[in-house]
């Protein structure tokens, strides 16, 4: 369900997911757009917030789905239960682009932005292992976690993939 006509969501893709919706918060960030996500706010404060910034609600909540209509926002109620399900009905109704670049992403932790960043810069900062396994990191400009391609980017990418399969098959 949502307050949408098919595709008409209009303008820049900019999210706010509910406490419910953490893990799809963070993979939005990686997909490059900016996503609210305040598990701890009361929905009130979260109405707010999306009125305010003019922000595409996804929500699991049926009465909070309900609450956001009657105040004329852009919400789309999440009815799938396990992540790839849901990130596929968000991917899909809203036509996002499935590509993941360190260069495009935002921080899943924070929602900062990400840019390359030179291995002397963060030495400190992770394992010397994995200073020696990778070549490229980047760094949130915000919280200052540090990434890399590793273990982790490979499971994504490999949702990513199953996900652009379904798209192509209109599953």
């Amino acid at each position: 369900m949502s307050v949408y006509k098919e595709g008409s969501y209009g303008g820049e893709r900019r999210f706010a997911c509910d406490a419910m919706l953490g893990r799809l918060a963070r993979w939005l960030r990686l997909l490059g757009y900016y996503t609210f996500y305040s598990p701890k706010i009361r929905d009130d404060e979260l109405l707010e917030v999306c009125i305010r910034e003019d922000l595409n609600l996804l929500t699991r909540d049926v009465d909070f789905f309900k609450r956001a209509t009657s105040c004329g926002l852009k919400v789309k109620l999440i009815q799938k239960n396990s992540f790839e399900e849901q990130f596929f009905e968000v991917v899909g109704f809203f036509g996002l682009n499935l590509s993941i670049s360190p260069e495009n992403s935002r921080c899943p932790e924070c929602n900062g932005l990400i840019q390359s960043v030179d291995r002397e810069e963060i030495k400190n900062k992770v394992s010397a292992n994995t200073l020696d396994s990778y070549d490229a990191f980047w760094i949130c400009t915000n919280c200052g976690q540090v990434y890399w391609r590793g273990r982790m980017w490979l499971s994504m990418t490999r949702i990513v993939e199953r996900t652009k399969e379904k798209l192509k098959r209109g599953v």
